[in-house]
């Protein structure tokens, strides 16, 4: 017999990627601001 599914509310699915999203864009920004001076000489 199937289990059945419970929903979430779209607040809470929201609420969850950005706790997830947020520090992750944040560590790509930093990463890639440190990579771009590599390349770049002044």
């Amino acid at each position: 017999m199937p289990t059945p599914q419970k929903t979430i509310s779209p607040f809470r699915l929201v609420l969850a990627w950005m706790v997830v999203g947020i520090p992750l864009v944040w560590g790509i920004w930093n990463t890639f601001q440190k990579a771009l001076a590599l390349f770049i000489t002044k």
